[in-house]
């Protein structure tokens, strides 16, 4: 049976990949996700198995770790599907799962990077790609570009600074209100 997508990860890593592998099962079918919790049976042969599972799949969402570079399976893994990826049968992708440093045959490919990115936009990015989307994630939606520091002055009065962090801000004044301690509140805007 061919498979349209294949997990290739280390076992150590099955806590973040197996979130990845149910939501893809629940999306595209069980049978079209090569994971091998659910894809080697008891009593079938694994090396069997991988290969049926390596044979012609669409995607190849390789999760890179420290484990998964270190693991002689894995590596021939991504090998293979690095082979039918130059033939353009298989698109691999690979998935930065922690720190380690991406094997020098990879550095060339754009990533998704669930390390920085976290595990609900890797898997987001992942169903993108497999539904041949754009997998741009917005990352930045709580941007601001002012950022201030308070601090209290031994006479009793505060100091506000207000900066902007990346860009000019075109905005000249603020206006700051603060308690007098007779429930009066008032502060006229002050200029930057």
């Amino acid at each position: 049976m061919a498979h349209k997508i294949f997990l290739s990860h280390n076992h150590n890593d099955k806590p973040l990949v197996e979130p990845v592998a149910v939501k893809l099962a629940a999306i595209f079918g069980q049978d079209q996700v090569f994971y091998d919790s659910w894809s080697i049976k008891p009593g079938d042969g694994i090396i069997d198995q991988m290969n049926n599972g390596l044979e012609a799949p669409e995607f190849v969402f390789f999760f890179v770790s420290k484990n998964s570079i270190a693991s002689g399976m894995v590596k021939l893994e991504w090998q293979n599907a690095l082979y039918a990826a130059s033939k353009g049968k298989t698109k691999i992708v690979p998935v930065k799962v922690d720190d380690c440093d991406m094997p020098p045959v990879l550095r060339q490919t754009l990533f998704i990077d669930m390390c920085a990115n976290g595990l609900d936009a890797a898997i987001s990015q992942i169903v993108s790609v497999t539904h041949g989307n754009a997998s741009f994630t917005p990352q930045h939606q709580g941007f601001s570009n002012l950022s201030y520091n308070q601090k209290s002055n031994p006479d009793g009065g505060i100091e506000i600074t207000v900066k902007a962090s990346h860009l000019m801000e075109p905005s000249h004044g603020f206006l700051f209100i603060t308690s007098n301690g007779d429930g009066a509140y008032s502060q006229p805007p002050s200029p930057l």
